[in-house]
Parts: structure tokens; C-alpha cells; sequence
């Protein structure tokens, strides 16, 4: 009978296991189901892991002590100009180098930075082949050349969309005000629609429409921003900061771009970048750290009363008009030291030794965490919004 007869024939190359079963029509190894896949990441992939976590656990070891050290010295440095930069707006210089609040101003620095990159710098670095993937699956899909324009027009809207992103995140969690209600509370209608077309894959089968709905609450938001700015003018002018950081990155990988990459050029670019830190951490301190909550590492002055010694009392007298010298010197503390208290006032800042003061008086409210002015600034642009 037929079914007696058997064929020696060899058998494929690719069955390695029972489950490596080729498809109709395919050739190639790559061709098989996934379950190949499977068990080739359980059986080679893992070590492969691992590996390189020890390598670059190894390379972390040798980079350790001189990546800290440099680190801790650029975010002192960097603490340094903040700290003075700000003080020189009052007319005060503060050149004590052994101080903790250059470190904590250094970190208020470094977090400023992070913000931007987080939202904006990423835009700026990655938009161009963001914008260069839309337009590839837009040609795939069969769309035609006339939508070109509004993807680069979305590209623009999306980087000043994620420069508004950052200063709002900043300013909601420093800033005594923020738009953060305003920006935020834009987005609430247009997050349901597209979160909506997502789940139930209406924007895989109406493209256009959900970039339409994308785009205008982009532009809501923005719009949102710009109204909350009307009374916090200090994220008015983190955001043009940002914008600022946007202009020169992009000038930057320009220059990458079209031009070849040579000793000469990355020298220049270390001395310009490094130079750029500095100029960006003195900006930094002249602008906004003065809102900056203390917690934050911020510069955020505090009204309060001093009560002095007679010697320090007697000092003032002399060279101020004793009428306008009451019991207790009131002002905002601008500057600590363990040396010195800075004190503006009206028309001048007072350094007073901190041994001739006797105690100090807080007249501001409690100052609360970065939490708690999160939720002041939604409360307040909330109320506004009514």
C-alpha cells in the first residue's frame, strides 16, 4: 500500500525544536514563527544582558571618581556665578568659597537644565527625524504631498509647545505663581478626545483628523501659557530662556551637520559649550533664582525683623537717620552666610554681622514645598480661570 512506503528524506536545517515549523513559501530562517525567537532569548540573549551591564558597571568604576569630581566642581562653580549673579542685582558679592549654598545653587542650576531637557531640549534634538518619520508614514499610507506643510507647521508648533512644557513644569514647583492651571487646564478636553481616538484605534483609521485635534490642543495650550503669564512674569521669561537654549542647540547640530567632525571642531565646540554653561548659569541667577523656593535651592527672599545689639544699633544710627531706625530693623533677607545677613531695604542693603544679631522674625506665611506651591499655583490659575 502506499501509505507503506517511506521516503528517506533529510530533514530542514531550520526545525531545530518541534515548534521551528516554516511557514508555506518561506526560505529564510527569519521567516519562522516567534517561538524561535523565544527560545533564542532564553537561551543566548540573557547572558548577552548581562554582559553588558557588567561592562558598563565597569566602565562606571573607571569613570566613577574623575566623572564625580568634575561634576561636583562644575555644579560649584555654577553655584558660585548663580549665587553672585543674584546678589549683584542688590549690590552685594559674596566671595566666601567654602560655602554649602553654592552647592545647593548648583542644583537648583542643574534642575533648571534638566527641566528643558526633558521637554524642549528633546524636541530640539529629536524634531527633526520626528518630523521626518511623520512624513515617511504619511507618503506610506497613501497621503498626498499637499499635507506636507502642516507637518512642518506641527513641527514649530510642537517645539514651542514643549518650551512652554518645561517652563510651566519649573515654574509650577518654584514659583510662588505659574500658569500651571491655565496650561494644564487646556489640555483636559482635548486629552479625552485623544486618548479616546487611541483606545479605540480611530486615529489609525482617521490620521489626519487626530493631528488636526493634536495641533489645535497644542495651540490651546500655548494660548493657556501665554494668558497664566499675564500675572506670573517669571515664566514668561524661563520661557524665552528655553527659547534661547533652542536657538543655540540648533545652531549647534547645524554646524555638526554640515560640517565634518575634526579635533579642531570639538575643541571649539568643549570651549564655546563650557562657555555657554557659564554665560546660562549667570542668566540663571540674575533672572529667576531670586523666585526660586529655598527648598529648591532657591534665592527666594523673606520678609523679616531683625533685633540688634546696641553696638550694631549705635553703627546704623551714625550713618543712617536715627528717626528712620526703628526698634527692630525690618526688610527681606536676600543672603545667608555663616559670617553675614543680608538685608535689602528701601534704597539699600545692609551686611550685618550674624554674631550683632540678636534674633530674626519671619513675616512671611510658612514657606511650603515645591508640593505645596504645585497646588497653590492650580488653585490660584483655577480661581483665575472663573
Amino acid at each position: 500500500m502506499e501509505r507503506d512506503i517511506q521516503v528517506d528524506t533529510p530533514a530542514p536545517h531550520v526545525a531545530t525544536s518541534p515548534t521551528s515549523v516554516l511557514p508555506p513559501g518561506s526560505d529564510t530562517v527569519q521567516d519562522a514563527p516567534k517561538e524561535r525567537s523565544a527560545v533564542k532569548f532564553a537561551s543566548s540573549s540573557v547572558p548577552g544582558k548581562f554582559e553588558r551591564i557588567s561592562e558598563l558597571v565597569s566602565l562606571i568604576k573607571d569613570v566613577g571618581p574623575w566623572f564625580y569630581a568634575t561634576g561636583g566642581g562644575l555644579l560649584y562653580v555654577c553655584g558660585f556665578i548663580v549665587v553672585n549673579a543674584n546678589l549683584a542685582k542688590v549690590g552685594v558679592l559674596d566671595i566666601e568659597f567654602a560655602n554649602a549654598t553654592y552647592f545647593t545653587a548648583g542644583l537648583s542650576f542643574f534642575l533648571y537644565l534638566l527641566v528643558f531637557y526633558m521637554f524642549a531640549g528633546r524636541a530640539i534634538i529629536f524634531g527633526k527625524s520626528w518630523m521626518a518619520k511623520e512624513i515617511k508614514e504619511h507618503l506610506q499610507n497613501g497621503g498626498g504631498q499637499r499635507w506636507l506643510p502642516i507637518i512642518f507647521v506641527h513641527s514649530l508648533i510642537n517645539l514651542i509647545f514643549f518650551c512652554c512644557f518645561s517652563a510651566t513644569v519649573f515654574a509650577a514647583s518654584a514659583f510662588k505663581e505659574s500658569p500651571s492651571g491655565w496650561f494644564y487646564g487646556s489640555l483636559v478636553v482635548p486629552f479625552g478626545l485623544l486618548y479616546t481616538m487611541d483606545i479605540t484605534n480611530l486615529d489609525v483609521k482617521y490620521p489626519k483628523c487626530h493631528d488636526v485635534i493634536l495641533i489645535i490642543s497644542k495651540l490651546a495650550a500655548i494660548s493657556g501659557f501665554f494668558i497664566g503669564t499675564i500675572k506670573a512674569q517669571s515664566a514668561l521669561i524661563l520661557f524665552l530662556q528655553y527659547v534661547g537654549f533652542v536657538a543655540i542647540i540648533n545652531f549647534v547640530l547645524d554646524w555638526f551637520e554640515r560640517r565634518k567632525t575634526n579635533p579642531e571642531h570639538l575643541s571649539f565646540t568643549a570651549v564655546w559649550g563650557f562657555t555657554a554653561l557659564i554665560g546660562a548659569a549667570a542668566t540663571y541667577g540674575m533672572t529667576v533664582f531670586g523666585e526660586v523656593n529655598p527648598r529648591l535651592g532657591g534665592a527666594r527672599p523673606e520678609a523679616v525683623q531683625l533685633a540688634l545689639k546696641q553696638e550694631a544699633r549705635d553703627v546704623l544710627a551714625a550713618s543712617l537717620h536715627p528717626e528712620l531706625l526703628p526698634p527692630r530693623v525690618e526688610g527681606k533677607l536676600v543672603h545667608q552666610t555663616p559670617s553675614f545677613l543680608y538685608l535689602a531695604m528701601p534704597n539699600r542693603t545692609l551686611r550685618l554681622k550674624a554674631e550683632d544679631v540678636v534674633i530674626v522674625i519671619s513675616k512671611a506665611p510658612q514657606e511650603g514645598g515645591a508640593v505645596d506651591d504645585l497646588i497653590h499655583n492650580l488653585k490660584a490659575s483655577t480661581g483665575a480661570a472663573k
